[in-house]
């Protein structure tokens, strides 16, 4: 049931922002960009700028590698969350770092989501969602509780088995071989076993 952000919905009890989709970058310098973004967004004076001097004061801070940095400085720029100011050789390039910006404050023009839009941001839903989906409320009162963990899991279930009345059999009869846990921490547990036994009957 794993998504593919690039081209499936992403949802979640947060709202989206720089952390999210940095973590989806990919390539070389990717595993350090959102650690290099924090540190400039931190840097960075009433100016917005900040003067990053990668070699003599980023490199021993942050126990990385003068080309790890760099690297990730390249991917960072390339991907729209770090503007260069100013690259003067034998200076410190002074970025600008972009904020993500979210659709329901004001917005900047110099947002992130101004410039690339938000198809790819992901989907904040409210703690009752499951009631406004119609398996997530029937499996919810065939549970006699149990709420589903996030629209999601519920998109995982349907491309395993593509009709809700289906799914509600399936459940029915996981039930009975494996009762609803006595304690709500458990739950998440059972979801789980619920979703590879959903998988086993849909090969």
């Amino acid at each position: 049931m794993d998504h593919n952000p690039q081209t499936e919905p992403v949802y979640s009890t947060l709202h989206c922002g720089a952390a999210y989709h940095i973590s989806q970058l990919e390539g070389k310098g990717a595993g350090d960009a959102f650690l290099l973004y924090d540190t400039c967004c931190a840097l960075a004076n009433k100016t917005h700028k900040a003067h990053l001097n990668l070699q003599r004061t980023l490199v021993p801070y942050l126990h990385r590698s003068e080309v790890t940095l760099y690297r990730s400085a390249k991917l960072l720029v390339d991907n729209g969350w770090l503007l260069v100011e100013a690259r003067k050789p034998g200076d410190p390039t002074c970025y600008r770092p972009v904020w993500h910006g979210r659709p329901d404050l004001c917005l900047s023009d110099d947002d992130w989501i101004v410039k690339h839009g938000a198809e790819s941001c992901v989907d904040t839903y409210s703690p009752d969602y499951w009631e406004q989906d119609s398996l997530g409320k029937r499996f919810y009162g065939l549970t006699a509780g149990i709420k589903i963990g996030g629209p999601n899991v519920l998109i995982g279930w349907r491309k395993l088995i593509p009709n809700d009345e289906m799914i509600l059999i399936h459940a029915e009869k996981y039930l009975i071989v494996n009762p609803k846990p006595r304690y709500k921490h458990e739950y998440t547990t059972w979801l789980k076993g619920f979703g590879s036994y959903l998988r086993e009957q849909s090969c």
